[in-house]
């Protein structure tokens, strides 16, 4: 825990030094460079998710920190980029919808092809499933924290549609 501090300790400091113009600039990352903004955000979503990771598991109420919730909402497109897996047997397409109302709103479809997906904002198609849920719970959901299953047994989480098709949002 003491490095932990000492060393976040010490990238607060550097932070706390920037100036407008460098939040554009590009810095080290183990993948590449990444712009400053991009790691910072990365940064938080590791230390949101995982800390709730750890919480959880001593408090099934637990939740993450509503101050990072627009941080991490707005990684959504990267984390689903970087996660979804090509191939799957799904009847395609197949359009999910997110009805995230509070506190961060999210109102948007993913429509997964076999190979692709794409976000899209709420269109007037039929989806074949609506999740319904919190932002933090959504964040959940994504992150693959929260099954649909155990969401909905748990009343974090409504599902309009199949659960069978929400399951395989997952999977």
């Amino acid at each position: 825990m003491e490095n932990f501090h000492t060393g976040y300790a010490g990238l607060a400091q550097v932070l706390s030094g920037l100036k407008a113009d460098d939040w554009g600039k590009p810095c080290f990352h183990r993948r590449g460079p990444i712009l400053i903004q991009d790691f910072v955000s990365l940064r938080l979503q590791e230390l949101a998710v995982h800390g709730w990771d750890i919480r959880s598991g001593l408090d099934q109420t637990a939740n993450v920190s509503e101050e990072a919730l627009p941080v991490l909402t707005g990684r959504m497109s990267r984390w689903l980029n970087n996660a979804f897996v090509p191939g799957l047997r799904l009847p395609a397409p197949v359009r999910y919808r997110f009805d995230i109302s509070s506190p961060v709103s999210v109102q948007e479809d993913v429509v997964v092809m076999r190979e692709s997906f794409s976000i899209q904002p709420v269109s007037r198609a039929a989806a074949k499933v609506t999740f319904r849920c919190n932002t933090g719970n959504y964040i959940f959901l994504i992150y693959g924290r929260l099954s649909p299953q155990k969401g909905v047994s748990s009343g974090r989480l409504t599902i309009e549609g199949s659960q069978a098709e929400a399951d395989n949002l997952a999977a």
